[in-house]
Order: structure tokens, then sequence, then C-alpha cells
């Protein structure tokens, strides 16, 4: 992967720390990686590692610079054929902003701390994906930013362990107390000299570091006058910007960390605690994820000096209970905050975010649903690291649930298509598809794929539903699989096979078992199942044909006979066994989709008209005989070479009309028609 950070400045600071380090990371794993930002003294450290590092002024808040650097990186992307852009700020987050926009680059944001909601940070949460390092910036993100929480992916801030080694704490006459980061006044420096200031009118000893570079003059002077006032220049010192942090560390004897409003995370904590240094800090933000009150650290009230003096009187006045603690914060740091755990979860971030994603549309029948299965193998090994999603219909998910090839499923139901498109195609648009296959190929999934903001759309030209799509194949007679991979035809994809495939659960196996054995007279039973529904009343084959085929298949041959169905064909259930002559077991209505699906399985024969449980049989290679009336066989008959379709030829037909005064169609498909196609399929004897 190529991967841009961009970040105003390289000094010093977790943001910077952080952007180094998994600049480093990724560069080792042979990525190639680039770092843009105005300088700053840790540009060095990029460039001991052989990382790229561009100078450009993306620091400056002027909107004629952010729109000269957009124009800038726009070339840039072009040019590197960049994959990931990654903004850590909200500067170099407008102009990643419009140069995305313009070259379509996958775009992550960092989110370091708590933003106000004002339009300039709004940019912040308009990523295809935020990174945040705390809950309480994720909280932050979803309440005040409205940014949805599928887009928002946490990940902790990490220490390279190899740097920070454990040093046990160890009691000191005289121990060092010390606060590590930027001068400014966020940072509570003048709370952590007033509870110097405590300590000491309390009688307790200690000398005092203050590690970092203020953000001006002025406010370094004002750090010096209060700590003359308080009378703690004796105590404290001043060490300005230091680069090694490990060794300024080993030198405490415990850390402070006054921040008086939130902390995105808190990076100096874990460094801290992996090095073996207790800590106090104030309760804001992130640091409640890293600091258990009085077992990995200690916590203070924020602005509140004699609240943070007492939490330090804590660590000093306990060296024992001290010891506990620091070990713990250890292995909590080695569990959840190392730097290889934060890489890791970064590299997979992008490569997430780089993988192309594909959007199918199946919204019809159960039975249409089926019929895509030989379709979604053929993309999914076209595309094996791919993200494949399928919009379906709630009543599908059951069917689609356990499908290897997919990776996740969108359900949306036809109220919702009708009351919801706007809210669907804006959700669809913040995922990012690269790729919509339409097997649904109605007008209303067409101009949903378009309106998704989907580059590449495929489907089938029909009507002015065409205008959608940019990618069209040509409707042509061919029986349903078939006519679908005229569409994959489009995407190069050339299925080896279109067989059908049915993913049984253990658990509905045991169902039908469950069901049937105590049901079986004989040890090795023939089952022949029997589908008395039908999704239009004109499929349905007519009850008294149903009943006279029971009785010979069970008189001449043997089977156990099984009536399948659900709980809207339980009246046609009633009539079938007040007029059949020999015992029929009915499971009508008794077994979701899966169990049903895990009866026809234990069937030697199955007979069905054209329905879901038709393709189900052939799904799962059960010898079929189907019954076609209204619809055309030659263009809904599923794949199967042991398949038999029986058809009768009647003069208004096939009509596709869901409702007939005489069902001539059906009518005339007599018991003896169902028992010849059986016996050719050399079934019976």
């Amino acid at each position: 992967m190529k991967i841009i950070q961009i970040l105003p400045q390289l000094k010093e600071g977790g943001v910077e720390t952080g952007t180094i380090d998994i600049a480093r990371h990724l560069h080792k794993k042979g990525h190639e990686v680039f770092v843009i930002s105005n300088g700053g003294p840790l540009v060095e450290e990029l460039r001991r590692a052989g990382i790229p590092h561009l100078l450009w002024p993306v620091h400056h808040k002027h909107p004629w610079t952010i729109l000269r650097m957009a124009f800038k990186l726009i070339g840039f992307l072009n040019r590197e054929k960049i994959d990931i852009v990654h903004a850590r700020s909200r500067v170099p987050g407008w102009i990643t902003y419009l140069a995305c926009l313009w070259t379509k680059t996958r775009w992550i944001t960092t989110c370091h701390g708590y933003y106000r909601a004002h339009f300039g940070s709004r940019v912040m949460g308009w990523a295809d994906k935020i990174i945040v390092a705390s809950r309480s910036i994720q909280d932050h993100m979803i309440h005040d930013f409205h940014v949805p929480e599928q887009k928002i992916e946490l990940i902790p801030r990490g220490v390279n362990l190899e740097k920070f080694h454990f040093r046990p704490p160890e009691p000191a006459s005289l121990p060092t107390i010390g606060m590590i980061g930027r001068i400014t006044p966020l940072k509570g420096h003048p709370d952590f000299l007033k509870a110097l200031s405590l300590l000491r009118r309390q009688g307790i000893r200690f000398k005092a570091q203050i590690i970092g570079e203020a953000e001006n003059k002025n406010t370094f002077k004002k750090l010096e006058r209060l700590t003359a006032e308080l009378g703690l220049n004796e105590q404290v010192e001043f060490l300005g910007h230091q680069t090694d942090i490990p060794d300024c560390l080993n030198k405490l004897n415990l850390l402070v960390l006054a921040t008086t409003t939130p902390e995105a995370f808190g990076r100096v904590i874990i460094e801290a605690q992996a090095a073996g240094v207790p800590v106090v800090a104030t309760r804001v933000g992130g640091v409640v994820d890293i600091i258990q009150h009085a077992k990995t650290g200690y916590l203070a009230n924020a602005a509140d000096p004699e609240s943070l003096a007492a939490q330090i009187r804590q660590i000093l006045d306990h060296p024992q209970k001290t010891a506990a603690m620091v070990d713990q914060a250890r292995k909590q740091v080695e569990k959840h905050y190392t730097l290889a755990a934060m890489a890791d979860k970064m590299e997979a971030l992008y490569r997430e975010c780089v993988q192309k994603k594909i959007l199918i549309f199946k919204l019809g029948s159960l039975g249409d649903v089926i019929l895509i299965s030989a379709s979604l193998r053929a993309i999914r090994q076209c595309f094996p690291d791919s993200k494949i999603t399928v919009l379906t219909d709630p009543v599908a998910k059951p069917i689609l649930d356990p499908c290897p090839y997919l990776d996740e499923i969108i359900t949306v139901s036809k109220q919702e298509r009708r009351t919801s498109s706007r809210r669907l195609s804006q959700f669809l648009k913040t995922r990012r598809f690269d790729i919509s296959i339409d097997f649904q190929n109605s007008r209303w999934t067409h101009r949903m794929s378009y309106v998704s903001g989907i580059p590449h759309r495929y489907g089938f030209s029909r009507r002015w539903g065409w205008l959608f799509l940019n990618h069209r194949a040509k409707s042509k007679a061919l029986p349903p699989v078939p006519h679908q991979f005229e569409i994959l035809k489009c995407l190069n994809i050339h299925p080896e096979t279109d067989r059908l495939e049915f993913w049984l659960s253990d658990k509905d196996r045991q169902a039908a078992s469950d069901f049937l054995d105590p049901l079986c007279s004989s040890s090795n039973p023939l089952w022949m199942g029997i589908h008395i529904g039908a999704s239009w009343e004109t499929k349905r084959w007519r009850t008294h044909h149903i009943a006279r085929f029971c009785d010979l298949i069970q008189k001449k041959y043997g089977y156990q006979v099984i009536l399948t169905g659900t709980e809207k064909d339980k009246i046609f259930e009633r009539q079938i066994l007040s007029l059949t002559q020999h015992p029929v077991i009915s499971i009508v209505g008794k077994t979701s989709l899966g169990q049903l699906a895990a009866v026809i399985e234990k069937c030697q024969l199955f007979v069905s008209s054209d329905s879901a449980p038709l393709h189900i049989a052939a799904a799962l290679n059960v010898p079929t005989v189907a019954l076609f009336g209204p619809t055309d066989s030659k263009r809904h008959s599923p794949p199967h070479h042991r398949l038999r379709i029986v058809q009768k030829k009647v003069t208004c037909g096939p009509c596709y009309r869901a409702t007939c005064s005489h069902v001539s169609c059906m009518v005339k498909i007599e018991p003896f028609h169902v028992i010849e196609n059986i016996e050719q399929l050399s079934l019976l004897k």
C-alpha cells in the first residue's frame, strides 16, 4: 500500500510520536509511506528511518493556503497513485477532504482531542473511517458530531516496550516528581505547582521536573513567576524539550498528568506504566480508560490541587501498595497498549479501506435468492480479498446468514423501500462501495445504486432504468442462473459451474431428524416430500391430484410421504389429508426454512411447484420433479441434472398471473404424469 500521513508539525507530543511510530511500522512491513508536515525536530527521525518527508505549510488556517495545499495534494495523489490519506488534525483534515473528494482516494482521520462542535471541526467526522483512541472521544464524535458509529474505529495508542524497560519502584529519600508534556494552560501545570506547594507545607521532601516545550514565552514566564511565588524555585527544575523520554522516566519516582480539559488518551501515562513509574492523573476524558483508580494508578479531580496532592501522597506513603500497582499497570500495558498492537490494528484498518467493496442487490423471493448462490460463489472466487455485501429483504436473511461468500448482509423491507429510500441511499453512500451488481434489475435498485454514489454499476439494460447503469449487459432468453452470468461477464467473471448451494446448520439437521425419526416405521425408509405451498395460487397443484398421487406412490412403491408447506397452507393440508386413503406425514407450518431444507435433504425424492423449496432441492442435489403452470420453466427452472419438469401446454400460458378462474395449466398435470417423470429419473422400479 501507498500511504500518506498529514499533520501540522513534527514537534514533541503524542500525535507526532504516534505518526512516526506508525510510519516506521508500515515501512518495515514493506509499505510505501510518506509524511507531510511543516517540519520540526522529529523530521530527523523519519529521515533516519528512510521515510520521505514533504515540507508543506499544512499548518496555516488561511482558506487560500488550504485550497492551494489541496490542489498540490491532488497532483501528488494522482502522480504517486496513493491508496490511503490519513489526516491527523483539522487543517490537514480540510486539505485532505478536498483532495480526496476530487481523486476518490480512501480517506482516514484521527481525532486526537475534544473538538468544539463548530463547522471547522466537523470535517474530522466526514472521512471514510475516523480513528479514536478512547471511548470518551468515540462518544464525543457520535453525540456532538453525529458520526455514525460504524465509521468509528477505536485504536488505543501504543508504547514501544523495547524502549521502555520496566524498572520496579524503589523507596527514595528525596523522590523526583515529574510532568512530561507541552507547556500549555490546558495541561494544568499551575495546579501541579500548587499541589507541590501543599506537599511541601505538609513536610514532604521532593524534587520536581517539568519536561516539555512551552507553547509560547508568555505561558512559560507565567509558570516561572508562579513557581517563585510558591517558593518552589529550589525544588522545581524546568528541563525544556527532551527527546529521550525513556531516560526522563527512568529518573522519576512519580509521574503526574494534571490536565484540566478532557484528554483524548494520555500517551505519557502508558509510557510511564511501561517503565514502572507510578502515575497520578486527573479524571478527564480518555484517562479513565487507561487508569483503574488505586489499581493501575490514582485519579484526582481536575483543577483541584488538593485532590492532586492527596493522591500523590497515596503513592509516596504506601510503597508496598505502589509496587503492586505498578506491576499491575505494566501487565495492562503489555496486554492492551503495545506499539505492535496499535500498529497491527492500524495496518488492518488501512487494508480494510483499500479492499474493494462490492454491493449486490437481490430483493426478490426466497427462491430467487437461492438462485444467486452460484453467482455469489463466482464473485468471491474472482474477488477473494474484497468485502462483499448483499442488500436483500429481511425474509431472505436466514438463507444468506451462513453463506461463506458474504461479509455482510443489509436488509430493507418493502415498506422501507417506499418510505426510507433517501435515508438508505445516504447510508450506502457512507459505505463507499466501489461496485454494485444488480441481480434484481428493477428501476428502484438501478436508481439506488446511482444515488448511492457507487462508481461502477452493473446490471441489465431494462427500460429507462439503464440510464443509472454504466456497465450494461444485454438481457437474453436464458434460464435464471445463466441469465445472471451475463452480468458477471461484464466484470470478466466466467463461472466454472452453475451448481446452486444451500447452507444447512447442524442444528437444522438435528431438528429434521427429531421430526421424522419418531414417525418412521422402518429402519431405512424411503422418504418422498411433496411441497403443497406456492407463492401464487395459480402455481399450486390441485389438492385432489396431490391426494391421489400420495396414495399411488405409497401403494405401488412404498414411499413414506411428507407434506411440506407454510402456516398459510394449513387449509390445503386438511383437504389433502381428508382425501388420502393411506397415512401421510405432515410438517406443514411446523418448520423454519432451514429445518424444511434439512427435511428435503433427507428425501430420496421431492415434488414441488415453482417455489423456493424447488430451488432448495436443486441446491441439495435431491432428485426432483418440478411442476410448472403459469410461469415458463425455461426461464425459472433451477440448474439440476436430477430434475424433471412437468409443464402442460395451454393456449393461455405461460401467463404469469397470480389469479385465474380455471388454472387449467395446473389442473392438466395428472398424478400419472408425475409418476412417469419419476420413473424416468430411474428412482422407481
